[in-house]
């Protein structure tokens, strides 16, 4: 049977506070999917304490490189952040080349 989407994306609002169990504050908090059968790609994103939080799952064959990926995400992010103040774009990653050492890491389970 073919697949009805091959890309989900979530928004889930979280709490705009500081959550605290037995006195320890939670700092963070990820979103999690299942990517199924002719399913690509799942994006979680949530938000918590006035932080954004995606998360991306995919199939290793759709998105050999999770670390391009992110790099795309965070340059758009950079692109609707500049549009709003008034900024020049800044340049657009590119597939393949190293990240410089300011770049982020991405984990991987």
């Amino acid at each position: 049977m073919q697949p009805i989407v091959n890309t989900v994306l979530t928004n889930v609002p979280g709490p705009q506070m500081p959550l605290y169990f037995c006195g320890a504050e939670m700092v963070n908090q990820f979103s999690l999917g299942i990517v199924q059968d002719g399913m690509t790609l799942f994006h979680g994103i949530l938000s918590y304490n006035g932080k954004l939080s995606i998360t991306a799952m995919s199939d290793r064959e759709v998105m050999p490189d999770p670390a391009f990926y992110q790099e795309c995400l965070d340059q758009a992010f950079e692109e609707l952040k500049a549009a709003t103040i008034g900024k020049p774009v800044p340049s657009m990653p590119q597939a393949g080349k190293k990240k410089s050492a300011k770049s982020k890491s991405v984990r991987h389970a």
